[in-house]
Order: structure tokens, then sequence, then C-alpha cells
């Protein structure tokens, strides 16, 4: 229910196309399968939709290449779909870490950040990009850092650390797609404003009932079970009654 966001960004007449993705979490065989087939539908889409083009996939993935084997990430996006992962290139040497050395690879990170992967190595913030159409890519810098508004305050507004990666471009044999055409975005109808509006609204006010019921259920369940049962009653009162005047 996640999904990805595909846009084709012009910077100085340069063509990239940019595929912004947030995949299924958790690790369970389930989850490993879903985020399996969720790559593989990108890989699909990307392959129609975008042939030939420098491509950078960024977002929050839920992937490693360490753990969770069975969404295959390698086989797919890296030996399948011909893409490049930064954190690899960068951090750790070009090694996808499925070689006889995987294991001493691994080792070396657990020990170096106290077994934690967590936005700090191999992460699942990641930036995959492949180069095409004369442009080639080359990722100088990488970092995972906590995202804050204050500098002076450590506290992250994100639910894990982000990514900061620099990208060198190399333009020397890029040539721009004569078929490329760059769309402004149409303005919603009337129409379309509204039955957004409303729709949120009927969300809002569901998720503010909800919320509500929940609180009075867990600090007053005595309150909540009278008043279900003060309704049944009031309701199974005005059904006789209506059916004795009938």
């Amino acid at each position: 229910p996640k999904g990805f966001l595909r846009c084709t960004v012009d910077v100085n007449g340069t063509l990239i196309e940019l595929y912004n993705v947030h995949m299924d979490a958790y690790a369970t065989e389930g989850d490993q399968l879903a985020k399996k087939a969720q790559l593989e539908q990108l890989m699909a889409y990307i392959n129609k939709h975008s042939p030939n083009r420098p491509i950078l996939i960024v977002g929050d993935t839920n992937i490693t290449f360490h753990k969770e084997p069975l969404v295959e990430p390698h086989a797919i996006v890296i030996e399948g779909g011909g893409f490049l992962d930064c954190w690899i290139e960068v951090k750790n040497n070009g090694n996808y870490m499925q070689g006889s050395d995987r294991s001493a690879v691994i080792d070396a990170w657990y020990e170096k950040f106290g077994g934690h992967d967590w936005g700090r190595w191999d992460s699942v913030e990641r930036v995959w990009y492949r180069s095409g159409g004369g442009l080639d890519f080359q990722p100088t810098q990488f970092e995972y850092v906590v995202y804050s508004d204050d500098p002076a305050d450590k506290k992250a507004l994100t639910d894990h650390r982000i990514m900061e990666c620099v990208m060198q471009i190399d333009l020397d044999e890029y040539v721009r797609p004569s078929d490329a055409v760059i769309k402004e975005p149409k303005a919603p109808s009337f129409f379309a404003k509204t039955v957004r509006a409303i729709a949120m609204w009927v969300r809002f006010l569901a998720i503010v009932l909800w919320g509500a019921l929940e609180y009075l259920a867990s600090n007053y369940p005595l309150a909540v079970i009278i008043a279900v049962f003060t309704v049944l009653f009031v309701s199974i009162a005005k059904i006789r009654k209506k059916k004795q005047k009938n």
C-alpha cells in the first residue's frame, strides 16, 4: 500500500529519471516475499518506462544486503536490474556481501557498531543508481546522519537516520532523448478538489472518533459498557414501540 513515485527531473537540460520508493516493512517470511515481489514489479516498470535512461532510485526500501535473504536484492536490482548501490560502492568497497568473505565482512561491521545496522551501515535508506543515455553516475560521498532542525539538538525528527549522498555526473557522451517531453502538472478540477476534501474530512473524523473510543475504552471501560447497553436498550425499545403502532 506504500508504492513508488516516478518523475523526470530536468537539470539544466539533462534528464534524470527519479524513483522515490517506500517498500514493505518487517522481516517475516511473508514480508520478505512481499519485498521481493515489489522489487520485481519496480524493475519491470523501470525497464518498460525508463529504458536507456539515467536512473536514481531513492527512499526507504526497508531492505539491506546482509540479511533477509528471501528478498534477493542483489539478484533482482544489481545483477538483474543493472543498478549499483551508493553505500556499498562508497563505504563497502563495492563488496555486495555475496562472496566467500560475506560472513567476515558482516562480522566486521557488527563489531564496529555493536551489532546495530539501523541507520549506521547497510541500512534501509538507500540510493540505487544506473547510468544510461551517455550519462555516467559516480558517487563520491555517502553518510547516514541524524536529521534535526537544530544542529545542537541530536534528537532525530525521523524514525531512523537519513542518507546524504553526493554524486558526480559525467555528461561527456550524454544525448538528450529526442522523444523527451516534460509536461507541466495540470491543476486539479473543482470536482476533484471537492471529492478529496470530503474524503479527507471523513478520514479525519473517523480517526478522531476511533481514537476517542479507544481512549474511553482504556480509561473508562465501565462507562463504555453502560453506554453501549443504553444505546441497545433504547434502540430495541424504539423498534418494539414501532411494531406495536403498526
